[in-house]
């Protein structure tokens, strides 16, 4: 049964205050391949400069979420934010979310439980080869 028939809409958080490393092999993937019902949020403070010093994205389904405010967890709280926002709008419908969340960062663990208690699937990815598997198994 294909994503679409069981109503999933599937999106990748990046955590670009711990995981930078992992945004641009996403976001090549992305650009070479057709995926569907998948989003990737990237999340960044103020300091991030992107991937190099040529830090274009090649895909239009990465959307980077800049906090500019300097505060030291503002990135962080986008993140919970923004996470919240989207699977409470859900309730009701026929839409799963499977968020994957892709960070070191332990204080997001409490997320994972907010997120499967509205009805969704949230899970956490620490290594970039678990986050390529992750987008494959949903393609």
């Amino acid at each position: 049964m294909s994503l679409e028939e069981t109503n999933v809409h599937r999106i990748l958080i990046i955590d670009l205050g711990n995981k930078a490393d992992i945004l641009e092999p996403i976001d090549s993937l992305f650009a070479k391949s057709k995926i569907d019902h998948m989003e990737v949020w990237a999340f960044a403070d103020k300091q991030y400069n992107g991937f190099g010093s040529d830090s274009k994205f090649k895909s239009k389904d990465v959307q980077i979420f800049r906090h500019d405010s300097g505060l030291k967890n503002a990135a962080d709280c986008g993140i919970i934010w923004n996470t919240a926002v989207k699977a409470r709008s859900l309730e009701g419908t026929k839409i799963q979310l499977d968020i994957a969340i892709a960070t070191a960062d332990k204080g997001f663990r409490e997320l994972e439980n907010l997120v499967n208690f509205s009805g969704h699937r949230c899970i956490f990815l620490q290594t970039l080869q678990m986050t390529l598997d992750w987008i494959r198994d949903g393609v």
